[in-house]
């Protein structure tokens, strides 16, 4: 596995959108929430927190070094970095939802190598922003 620097991906982060409300580097999150989050997730060897989605402890998402890691509505997911091929909207939910403009997206659609999708509903605004462009990052990596 190929680890991608913490210093890229939070850089692509905030150049693209940045940290909100919900959404931010992980050292930017209460202590106790970092300390749950990392008992969760079980860092492997050399793998750094970088970016963390924190709405409650059934809906969360964290971005490392080596993974996405994310729980929706109680159940936990994870790709490692390099099966990302794609990271899209999707656009049925985006439709249901009825956005009026970019700024109300919230689910970023992956897809890995064996082309499953796996959505994950994120903070909207630039905190999404910036978590698409760095999961877009991981994806053309991987092309």
């Amino acid at each position: 596995m190929n680890a991608v620097s913490p210093s890229v991906l939070s850089s692509v982060f905030q150049r693209s959108g940045g940290q909100g409300e919900k959404t931010k580097l992980f050292g930017g999150l209460r202590k106790g929430v970092r300390t749950e989050i990392l008992k969760a997730v079980g860092l492997r060897l050399g793998e750094e927190p970088v970016v963390s989605h924190f709405e409650d402890w059934e809906n969360w998402c964290l971005v490392t070094t080596h993974r996405v890691i994310w729980c929706d509505s109680g159940d936990r997911h994870e790709l490692d970095n390099d099966v990302i091929v794609e990271a899209t909207i999707d656009r049925q939910l985006a439709l249901r939802r009825n956005p009026r403009d970019k700024g109300e997206l919230r689910d970023i659609k992956l897809v890995d190598k064996s082309g499953e999708a796996h959505v994950i509903k994120l903070e909207a605004g630039e905190p999404f922003s910036g978590m698409w462009n760095m999961m877009k990052y991981l994806a053309r990596r991987n092309s």
